[in-house]
């Protein structure tokens, strides 16, 4: 991720740019990411890759053999953070959680 501000003077509080999604962001552990590559698209819309990516209810005909394997297609969650959102879905083994003694600190691998 890049961020830009176009004052030279002004420097981003990405604590108040990201009105809470910076632990969202956090998890990511972006500091251990690298640079892979590029491709050109010409002629992309980002419109509709956007609205596109709303929704999962897609993933069982067009991502059949990939995504549709691992999420459940009808459960999603849009939280919105100001200006920012996230939109996530649900593993296929999230009801592994309802499987966790209450209380116990066990942990189980449950991708959400």
């Amino acid at each position: 991720m890049i961020f830009v501000s176009l004052s030279k003077d002004e420097k981003i509080n990405f604590e108040d740019f990201l009105d809470g999604m910076l632990p969202e962001i956090e998890h990511f552990k972006l500091e251990n990411w690298y640079y892979h590559g590029f491709k050109v698209i010409e002629g992309a819309n980002w419109k509709i890759a956007f609205d596109g990516y709303l929704e999962g209810y897609h993933f069982t005909t067009a991502h059949k053999d990939t995504i549709a394997n691992m999420t459940m297609n009808d459960i999603m969650d849009f939280t919105a953070f100001g200006p920012h959102l996230r939109i996530a879905f649900a593993s296929t083994n999230i009801e592994e959680i309802f499987e966790l003694p209450k209380k116990s600190g066990g942990k189980k691998k449950v991708v959400v």
